[in-house]
């Protein structure tokens, strides 16, 4: 009331880009690094973020928080304060599947937390989704690079995974997508990196990964429990 009195207060916010399409558009917020979802219906999904291990349940519909999150860190076998780098996802019914990046930091250093295959059992509908940690398996890149080499080395995944190398390279090793296979027991693994032929590099790298289901409930191993099958090499035009 004299004019000298003052109070503040602080808040959190984040800016974006102005949207061509803001009628239809969502803001999600809590989260800034999301990489993969599932869409549970037509009204959520369910959120990864490549920065942390809480999978955050999201309404497609509406900006805003998300209206559950269930945080995965317990229960995956972890050392340290890395992360998982959650990079994919893929659904069979009721089981939802996550998938770490499995690759070097962005020095090159191995992160053995981002070594990660894990699944949720997914209940209840809508707003009020569960989601139960099945189980994990951690040996995923170690049985790619010893079923590489059992087959010749031909596509190089024992040095791309090497200490040192950075992984989103063209000869490097990062995995950045999953889907199920028709028959539901399989899977694809999508590379980001290496790509191939290791003489030119010009094909993108799917891994068909033929027993997934058979993974989870191993409890993060014993390794050599994957088995893989004839590797797909795509031409995507550079």
């Amino acid at each position: 009331a004299d004019g000298s009195s003052s109070a503040s207060y602080e808040f959190s916010y984040g800016a974006s880009a102005a949207s061509s399409l803001p009628a239809s558009s969502r803001f999600h917020t809590g989260a800034s690094d999301a990489s993969s979802a599932i869409a549970i219906d037509a009204d959520w999904m369910v959120v990864a973020d490549d920065e942390d291990q809480v999978l955050r349940l999201v309404n497609r519909q509406q900006s805003g928080l998300a209206g559950a999150s269930f945080a995965m860190d317990a229960s995956l076998g972890l050392v340290g304060g890395s992360e998982v780098d959650l990079e994919a996802s893929t659904r069979n019914g009721s089981t939802l599947y996550w998938l770490g990046s499995h690759s070097n930091n962005a020095s090159g250093d191995d992160r053995p937390n981002r070594e990660r295959l894990f699944a949720t059992a997914l209940s209840g509908s809508g707003a009020g989704i569960g989601l139960t940690t099945l189980g994990f398996y951690a040996h995923l890149e170690d049985d790619l690079l010893a079923w590489d080499q059992a087959q010749g080395g031909s596509l190089g995944l024992a040095a791309s995974a090497a200490a040192g190398v950075q992984p989103e390279q063209p000869a490097g090793f990062n995995i950045e997508g999953l889907a199920m296979a028709p028959d539901g027991s399989g899977a694809y693994l999508a590379f980001r990196a290496p790509t191939l032929p290791t003489s030119n590099r010009q094909q993108a790298l799917i891994v068909p990964l033929l027993n997934i289901a058979e993974l989870i409930s191993l409890g993060g191993g014993p390794a050599g429990t994957a088995r893989f099958g004839t590797p797909i090499q795509l031409d995507l035009g550079g």
